[in-house]
């Protein structure tokens, strides 16, 4: 098993795990997208509306300890965790719109 560089060159990877004869490669947090989705809000508080967004989803991995050495050596930093959140916030005044309809 190998992988490419970024150089385009041939690289062993430093490790891989096998659960159920399936070869699973290493993945670098920063090749791990977030995943998440916007819904306009319109906010009552108490009569005062306010013009809202809520965003919620995956919005980062934990990089976690197993303490499982037949994961790996030390049982350190080898298991990711998704972080799931949402928060939601006042829009301002539009000002701009990019090409996919998203104000700032």
């Amino acid at each position: 098993m190998f992988a490419r560089g970024p150089d385009g060159v041939k690289t062993e990877p430093k490790h891989y795990l096998t659960l159920d004869g399936i070869i699973y490669h290493r993945t670098d947090t920063k090749d791990v997208p977030s995943g998440f989705a916007e819904v306009d809000v319109k906010l009552d508080d108490n009569g005062e509306t306010f013009d809202t967004v809520l965003t919620a989803g995956l919005v980062g991995a934990r990089v976690c300890d197993s303490e499982d050495k037949s994961l790996s050596s030390e049982g350190k930093r080898d298991t990711a965790r998704p972080v799931v959140a949402w928060w939601i916030f006042a829009k301002k005044d539009v000002v701009e719109e990019d090409p996919f309809g998203r104000r700032f």
